[in-house]
């Protein structure tokens, strides 16, 4: 499992040896795997700019994802996860949550989104919520 992370925003830097912890216990959990997933870390502007562009709201969002192979080719390239810890930092701030396990969630987020999971509905967001809630209490016990 090879995973590339850039960061352009470190205002809340995740190790990598982390990163890659929660990758394959989110993949393990999911009964998934990938060879290869590209994670990064921009700033309030990009994703904003991102998120107007790919869903017509010029709004900032927490993460937005792209998958590219599916679970039946040989060799899987995930796909992308853009995370915005500028957006973890305000929203830990305003909930008084912790922004470090904020961005974590995130990371988790867009991997349930390339292996799946989806929160368009009230129904498909309350799984990906209990499934959000398991592996933070995993990472995080």
């Amino acid at each position: 499992m090879h995973i590339s992370i850039t960061r352009k925003d470190k205002s809340v830097q995740i190790p990598a040896s982390l990163i890659k912890r929660i990758c394959r216990v989110v993949a393990e959990g999911e009964n998934q795997s990938f060879d290869e997933l590209n994670i990064h870390f921009v700033g309030k502007k990009t994703i904003s700019d991102m998120h107007a562009e790919y869903f017509n709201d010029p709004t900032p969002t927490d993460c937005i994802t792209f998958p590219l192979d599916g679970p039946e080719e040989e060799y899987r390239l995930l796909g992308d996860i853009f995370v915005c810890p500028t957006v973890a930092l305000e929203y830990a701030a305003k909930n008084q949550e912790d922004p470090f396990e904020e961005c974590v969630l995130y990371v988790v987020h867009g991997l349930l989104h390339l292996f799946g999971y989806d929160d368009i509905n009230e129904k498909d967001r309350k799984m990906m919520k209990k499934a959000e809630k398991r592996y933070m209490e995993i990472l995080f016990p």
